[in-house]
Formats: structure tokens, C-alpha cells, sequence
């Protein structure tokens, strides 16, 4: 089969080069104050993107009766919220809103998805509802989509599985072709899917791959990861199961797709809960680019009980994926509904930024400036064009469900480069080695060069520098890297001078 474009949304993952921002020390994350930007409406659940076509971002936010816009001004305010849509029904107290063009008119449009979370019997109906954009921030009526939803979805997929520019939807274990007017042929039952579905190139083909998690069921089911391989028809191979063992995967886990070591592969990592302190937590799946994953890497044990809600973004600039959690402290789950409430965590603890150190594990570097918040719903996007990864949610204190922004205020780490490349080879004692720093806080302080086992020495000049290299004959290793005046390292640049 030929390969084409990635018909989905890109997960973009850089492996560590020359010149990128690999952080080698740890350092402080910073979010300013919270704003909230609207309140009193009800609304359980955020999406990010561009409804008007100003190339802006803008937030829709949805509650069970209707949806909202808030146009963004471009630097992480947004205009006051507007009412845009109402559904028709819902169903469970729940309303998961997301953006795509289902049409291939090049305008944004909306899509709810209610029904078949946690406290619902399995086989009652789900309800999908397409808002179609006009391109201006307003809306066509709902054309709305019932199914019969075989588990506890506690999130689903919209993309283009087969090519044709109009994406389906992936509920649990069916999948929904576009018919490309906001309608959808009868779902398809396939092997794969779950409670949480994330969608990805996990494979390096260029076509879109699922992952699902199974939960355990209570009684007998082990939980599971089920790995889908797409065919780029719409169709997938039959799954491929990978039992998590150890820790219990709530109906209404959460999991996300990141690269967390920094490879250029896409990884998983999925929250899990259990009756003791060694038993809850986080998992890190670390991707091999085949379809496959090494096993789960134990990491960030929460200190209370309950399951965690969170997303994924790097958020402070090193390459490496980052997560924000919520994490809920109730010693008692409530029945048939694991530890949510209408399938929203009730946070006993305030929002938590845990960041990636390498090899897949992740450290708390502190809580977000926000209040306790119970169903918290969250969005991880750069709100305000600065680069920088921020946070956006819904959630409710004091019985008043808000929508809050939190700008990511974080300094990014200096940069170093070299010039000519990695590898070169002499016949003399000497080899000029030349490369530039940068720093966009304007806080550069040196650049150092570690020379075999030797420690960091400082090189001559900053921004442009110069280290006359000494090699003795055979191969020999100099790593480079800059820093600032707060001694925060930029990433290592690995050089190899062979000397014959």
C-alpha cells in the first residue's frame, strides 16, 4: 500500500538533534493566576481550536443542554462566552465535546458524544451530535447520531481512518464511517477500542493506529491494552492484547499519547488506582515504533487513593512529554461508578504538574495556582501563540461549574549548536570546533565542553564560540552545552573526533 498523508491529527514527536531544546537540569514550571472566563452554565467539558478562521484560538465548552464559544483575542483572553448550539438529548449527565471538519468544507464543527459512562448499564444508547460550522463562530442545528454503546467510553475518537478527508468516530469498541454531511453510516463492531481510545501512527507506516484500555470489570476481566494497526480502509487488523497486571484500571481511567523518553516514539501512559499505597498511580508504556511497547514503567505514586484525570504536553521545553493531573483523595469508590461522579474525578487535591526526567519516569514539580476543583475536565494547548504549552478545564467549586485558562509562564532553557556537524576526523593534534548558543530570556552565561571523562570546562566566547579540541589518536568524545545565568543547562551536543 502507498503511503499518503497522515489522515488524522499529528502528534508531532522530535527525536533530541543539535540545536533542540533538551533540558538537561531540572527546573521551576511556572503557570500564572488562573483566569476564569466563564461561569453558572453547567458545561462539563472543554475543546480547543480556530472556529472562526482568524487563525486564532478559540475554546467551545458544552454542558448537557447546549454548547458555548469564546472567541480568543490571540494572547490567551478569550470574549465572552456565547451560547452556539443546544442538543437535542443527552444522555448520563455528561457532554464530550470535540473540533473536527467532518464535512471538508475547511470550517470547524462541533461534535458531543454523551452516554455509557461509568454508573450506566452497558447496551443502553449514546448519542452523537454534529454541530456544522459556518466559519464565523456560529453553528447549524444538530444532526444527531444514536448508537448502542457496548461498554463505559470515557472518551472517544474522531478521525479519518480511511482517507476520504471525512473522519470517523470511534466509540469503545465501534467505529462509525463519515458520510461526509454530518451523518454517519451504522457503527461497526472491530476487536480493539475501550474505555479510553487514543489514536496515533504507533507503527511508523503514516496511517492511524488505535489503542484502547479495558478496564477490569469487577469480577473477572484483567485489564488491558488493546493495540489496533489501521489498514488506512477504514478497517483495522485484529487487536493485539497486552495485559496490565498490577494495579486496578478503573472503568473511568484516563490515558494519553506523548513521547516521555525523548526517542521520536510514540508512548502511552495511563492512570490506575488500587486499595493500598504501592497500588496507584502512573504507567508509562514506552512506544518501540513497531506497534509494540515495552512493559509499563511504574511511576509517579500518588500519595491518597483514587484515580487520576490528566493531560499531556511539554511544558517546559525540553522534548520531552509532561502530564497535569488532578488526583482524587476519596478512600471509597461509589457504586457501579469507580471513584467519578457522573464520570468527572472529584479532586481532593489541587492540580499537580509531574515532569518527564527521562527513560519514562515523571516527578512532581509542584501544583498549579488554581483552587480544588471537582469534575474537572482538561485541555492542554498553547492558548496565547508564545510556543509554550498552557492548560485550560472546566470544573465546579462550591456547586458553580467554570471555565479556567492557566497560561504557562515557564523560561525556556538556552540552546547550543555546532557548526559542521558530529563526527570529524584529522590527522593533526588539533581541531577547531565551532557553534553558536542562544537564549531567548537574554540570561546566556557560558557555553562548556566536557572532554572525555574530564569535567565541564568553559570554551571561549558565548553567543559564537570556538574550543581548540586536542584529540588523542583514536576516537575520542566532547559533549557541549550552554547555560544560563540561573544554571539551567540547554541539551547536550555529543561530538566525536576521530584522530588517525
Amino acid at each position: 500500500m502507498g503511503r499518503r498523508r497522515i489522515p488524522f491529527p499529528v502528534l508531532v514527536l522530535l527525536p533530541c538533534v543539535i540545536g533542540s531544546l533538551c533540558a538537561s537540569k531540572v527546573f521551576a514550571l511556572s503557570f500564572s493566576a488562573a483566569s476564569t472566563l466563564q461561569t453558572g452554565n453547567g458545561d462539563v467539558s472543554v475543546a480547543v481550536g480556530d472556529v472562526n478562521g482568524d487563525g486564532r484560538v478559540d475554546l467551545v465548552s458544552a454542558s448537557t443542554a447546549s454548547f458555548r464559544v469564546l472567541i480568543g483575542n490571540g494572547n490567551g483572553t478569550f470574549q465572552s462566552a456565547i451560547t452556539r448550539g443546544t442538543l437535542v438529548s443527552f444522555i448520563n449527565n455528561n457532554a464530550i465535546v470535540k473540533l473536527a471538519d467532518v464535512n471538508d468544507d475547511a470550517k470547524t464543527d462541533v461534535v458531543i458524544f454523551s452516554g455509557g459512562l461509568a454508573g450506566v448499564i452497558p447496551g443502553v444508547s449514546g448519542l452523537i451530535d454534529v454541530f456544522l460550522g459556518n466559519g464565523d463562530g456560529t453553528f447549524q442545528a444538530s444532526i444527531e447520531t444514536t448508537i448502542s454503546v457496548a461498554g463505559f467510553p470515557m472518551d472517544y475518537v474522531v478521525a479519518d481512518f480511511n482517507g476520504d478527508d471525512y473522519p470517523e468516530i470511534v466509540v469503545f469498541n465501534q467505529i462509525l464511517t463519515g458520510n461526509g454531511d454530518g451523518t454517519f453510516q451504522p457503527a461497526v463492531p472491530f476487536s480493539g477500542g475501550g474505555a479510553h481510545v487514543l489514536v496515533a501512527d504507533f507503527n511508523g507506516d503514516h496511517l492511524p493506529d488505535l489503542v484502547g484500555l479495558y478496564p477490569n470489570d469487577g469480577v473477572s476481566l484483567l485489564a488491558e491494552l488493546r493495540y489496533s494497526e489501521g489498514n488506512g480502509d477504514g478497517t483495522f487488523d485484529s487487536a493485539v492484547v497486552h495485559s496490565l497486571a498490577g494495579g486496578w484500571l478503573e472503568r473511568d481511567t484516563c490515558a494519553v499519547t506523548g513521547d516521555f523518553n525523548r526517542d521520536g516514539q510514540v508512548d502511552v501512559a495511563y492512570s490506575y488506582t488500587g486499595y493500598s499505597a504501592s497500588n496507584k498511580g502512573y504507567r508509562v508504556l514506552l512506544g518501540t515504533g513497531t506497534g509494540s511497547f515495552q512493559s509499563p514503567i511504574e511511576t509517579a505514586l500518588l500519595t491518597s487513593y483514587g484515580v487520576v484525570q490528566f493531560v499531556a504536553g511539554d511544558f517546559d521545553g525540553d522534548g520531552m512529554t509532561d502530564v497535569v493531573t488532578g488526583n482524587q483523595g476519596n478512600t471509597t469508590p461509589v457504586a457501579n461508578a469507580g471513584y467519578f461522579k457522573n464520570g468527572y474525578l472529584d479532586l481532593s487535591q489541587p492540580l499537580t504538574v509531574f515532569r518527564s526526567v527521562g527513560g519514562g519516569s515523571l516527578r512532581s514539580k509542584g501544583t498549579l495556582p488554581l483552587a480544588k476543583l471537582s469534575q474537572v475536565r482538561m485541555q492542554a494547548r498553547d492558548l496565547n501563540g508564545d510556543g509554550k504549552t498552557d492548560v485550560v478545564l472546566v470544573g465546579t467549586t462550591s456547586g458553580t461549574t467554570s471555565v479556567y485558562t492557566l497560561i504557562n509562564s515557564t523560561k525556556p532553557n538556552p540552546t547550543v549548536s555546532i557548526t559542521g556537524g558530529r563526527t570529524f576526523s584529522t590527522t593533526g593534534r588539533k581541531v577547531m570546533l565551532k557553534g553558536r548558543a542562544t537564549d531567548t530570556k537574554g540570561e546566556l552565561d557560558r557555553v562548556e565542553v566536557k572532554a572525555g571523562r574530564a569535567a565541564y570546562t568553559r570554551v571561549k566566547g558565548i553567543k559564537s564560540w570556538t574550543y581548540t579540541a586536542r584529540p588523542r589518536p583514536g576516537r575520542n568524545l566532547y559533549q557541549f552545552r550552554a547555560v544560563d545565568v540561573s544554571g539551567v543547562f540547554s541539551g547536550i551536543v555529543r561530538v566525536t573526533v576521530f584522530r588517525r
